[in-house]
């Protein structure tokens, strides 16, 4: 990618082609992506991968995504997250939750501004901003 290093994604969504989609995309261009189908195997993922960022559905079953969050930010150091919805109600609960995330973006994830999001998030000096 232009202005940055490689770095590597890990996509947390119980829609298996959400999931494919997103690292076909991202890895064509050259983004290691790592996959998730719940909050469980994300967690497992990310204190094994340490990915740089974590694209997190909000709503799935068993944990959370908001949950899920709370628990990334514990853990140090910890990934910048961006977490993604298709229901406005889930947006919503998230902001209410007051997470510690880089962005939120809806689903269907427009893939052009992913990646925007993503180059922002692992740039030298990325404020996190909501």
């Amino acid at each position: 990618m232009e202005g940055t290093d490689s770095y590597s994604v890990l996509i947390v969504d119980d829609d298996k082609a959400t999931r494919q989609s997103i690292a076909c995309y991202l890895g064509a261009r050259g983004i290691t992506c790592l996959a998730a189908e719940d909050g469980e195997h994300a967690l497992n993922a990310i204190e094994t991968h340490h990915p740089d960022v974590v694209l997190l559905d909000i709503m799935m079953p068993g944990l959370s995504g908001i949950e899920v969050a709370s628990r990334i930010a514990k853990i140090e150091p910890h990934p910048k997250v961006i977490l993604m919805s298709g229901y406005a109600d889930a947006m919503a609960e998230a902001t209410k939750a007051s997470l510690d995330v880089f962005r939120t973006i809806w689903k269907p994830v427009p893939l052009k501004q992913l990646r925007q999001f993503l180059e922002l998030a692992v740039a030298d000096g990325a404020q996190p901003s909501t």
